[in-house]
Parts: structure tokens; C-alpha cells; sequence
């Protein structure tokens, strides 16, 4: 049996983070990459909830680089005290990349993984139009790991002083995972770049992704096509034709 089973008539679920979504495209794809594949454990998802929502979510490998990463950025800047108080587990969950007004953005071609730890998933969803999330995510990547302030959630009262840096250790070492590098982040996370049958069409990622930092994350048209268009063309050919998952 299946771990996920028990969560199988779960209706509680962010749909982005859903049972379906999960065993219909995280696990047969995002568990195939192996730069997750390496550092989380797929075999151990769960719920996890933050006030009304809930999602399932996976765990970071315990000897895995990120986690050890995470842990050693944690003890340079919070006292061994408050450290004990805080889950230095890091964790991963499903999110939906363009919300856009009077689309259907509930699909699988339109869901990626994405850091619930340090609430990263939340910096996307904080661009201030629900329009260009995505473009305007994409756009501020280079400087997240830097701009560690965005960030006022719930934490203990002992560990309120040290959210910045419980932020900023869970960036770092998100996304060295990926070299800092805007570029090998798309191509794990959303596959711009990833070639196959069709590589005349992902030949264009880096071009789509320079005219989105150029444009400061303002929507744009790439060649009389919308870009969240041209991003679900590409998702969709690499998962019919790398992963064989039909939208």
C-alpha cells in the first residue's frame, strides 16, 4: 500500500499540494530530478498545516546537503537555546506558479515544487498582482537570498528576533542547491532549458527568462503569445514527451 493512501479522500488540501496532484506529477517527476531526488525524501511525504491550510509536503533527507547546509547557516546567527525551539526540518510542497483572474490555473502543467521552510513558497505569492506572480517571482530570484526581510509569519516568541535569519539560512541553502543560478533553478524546478524531441522550443527558455528580468516581471507578450502561454507549452511538452503525464 501506498503511503499516501490514507490521504487518498482527503478534500481539505491546498489542490496544488492535493493527494492527485502529488501521485499525478510531484512524485513521478520532481522525484526523478536528481537534484530532489538527492536531498528529499520521497518516500516519507505528510500533511502539513499552517493555520486553515493544509498541504502534503516533503521532508528534507536528514544527511542530505541541503539540510546540513540549512543547519549550519541556523547555528552561525540563533543561540543554541532558541535552536532547540525551532523545527530545523526543511520542507517541500506543491504551489501554483500563475494565478490569474478567470483562468482555470488548477491543471498539473501549471504546479511546481516549491520551500514551505522559511515560508519561500509565500515571497511568490507577495508580488502584489495576481497577474505576474510568476514573472515578478522570476524576476526577483537573483535577489532573495540576499533580501532576507519579506518575511513576517508565525514563530515562537523566543525566535521572533531571529525570523530574518531563519529566513535567510533557509534561502542560502535552498538555493545553492541550484549555484545561485537563475538559470539551473528553471530548469529543475519549472524545465525551461530541458531538451528533448522538441528542442527548437526550449532553445528559447534563457531568452524568456532574460526578457522577464528586463521587463522587471511585468507580463509580456514572447512572439504575439502571452507568457504564461508559452510556459504551459513548455511544461506541457516535457511532461507528455520526458515524463509521459498527459494534461
Amino acid at each position: 500500500m501506498n503511503k499516501l493512501d490514507k490521504y487518498r479522500l482527503r478534500t481539505d488540501f491546498e489542490e496544488d499540494a492535493s493527494y492527485n496532484t502529488w501521485m499525478k506529477l510531484f512524485l513521478p517527476v520532481y522525484s526523478k530530478i536528481p537534484v530532489f531526488s538527492e536531498n528529499f525524501d520521497f518516500n516519507n511525504i505528510c500533511q502539513r498545516s499552517s493555520g486553515k491550510i493544509s498541504r502534503l509536503a516533503v521532508p528534507a533527507k536528514e544527511q542530505s546537503a541541503l539540510l546540513i547546509n540549512y543547519r549550519n547557516e541556523l547555528k552561525k546567527s540563533i543561540p543554541e537555546e532558541q535552536l532547540k525551539e525551532l523545527d530545523c526540518a526543511f520542507w517541500l510542497s506543491g504551489d501554483t506558479d500563475f494565478n490569474i483572474s478567470g483562468v482555470n490555473c488548477h491543471r498539473l502543467d501549471n504546479y511546481s515544487l516549491m520551500p514551505i521552510t522559511g515560508a519561500l513558497n509565500n515571497e511568490k505569492g507577495k508580488t502584489g498582482s495576481i497577474n505576474d506572480n510568476w514573472a515578478l517571482y522570476i524576476f526577483k530570484l537573483p535577489r532573495l537570498i540576499e533580501d532576507a526581510n519579506a518575511y513576517n509569519g508565525r514563530y515562537k516568541d523566543s525566535l521572533i528576533p531571529y525570523r530574518k535569519d531563519i529566513v535567510r539560512s533557509a534561502r542560502q541553502a535552498y538555493y545553492s542547491l541550484f549555484d545561485n543560478d537563475i538559470y539551473k533553478y528553471c530548469y529543475n524546478v519549472y524545465f525551461y532549458g530541458v531538451n528533448d524531441s522538441d528542442g527548437d522550443l526550449f532553445e528559447r527558455a534563457k531568452n524568456i527568462i532574460d526578457c522577464v528580468i528586463a521587463n522587471q516581471g511585468v507580463l509580456m507578450q514572447i512572439e504575439g503569445r502571452s507568457l504564461e502561454d508559452v510556459f504551459w507549452e513548455c511544461r506541457r511538452c516535457i511532461l507528455k514527451n520526458k515524463y509521459d503525464i498527459q494534461i
